[in-house]
């Protein structure tokens, strides 16, 4: 009798998981609706994260592309969950963040464009140490 009612039980939970989102399912809703709404104030992720690295390049004077923003972002994630390891908002976040870093590369890579600045005629000769006249 102990076996009939596992396989019942089993069968139960079985079709109950089709019913009930699992945890995982929530999480991945939530992602897409955090990823959804932020998208709709800041715009697309490539051009968020763009104006990002841009000024992180600005600051520490050395080129950032937007794909590296978002593992950046994703890094701070990681960091915080070191110390709070069951915080929801950090863990959607960086689900988040690893979802931007795969749409930021697909963009670049369907639109041709050159996201790393030190491929670029200026980085090159800022690096050299040369002047706009070659000097």
């Amino acid at each position: 009798m102990a076996i009939g009612v596992a396989v019942q039980m089993a069968g139960k939970y079985q079709s109950e998981s089709k019913i009930m989102p699992t945890t995982t399912e929530n999480l991945f809703n939530e992602v897409t609706a955090t990823i959804h709404a932020r998208g709709s104030q800041y715009g697309h992720p490539y051009y968020n994260h763009k104006r990002i690295a841009d000024l992180w390049s600005a600051y520490l004077d050395y080129p950032i592309t937007a794909h590296q923003a978002a593992l950046c972002m994703a890094l701070v994630k990681i960091s915080r969950l070191s110390i709070t390891p069951d915080h929801g908002d950090s863990i959607t976040d960086l689900v988040a963040y690893s979802a931007l870093y795969k749409t930021i590369l697909e963009t670049e890579k369907d639109y041709g464009w050159d996201d790393d600045p030190t491929e670029s005629e200026e980085w090159i000769k800022k690096t050299a140490g040369l002047t706009d006249d070659g000097i």
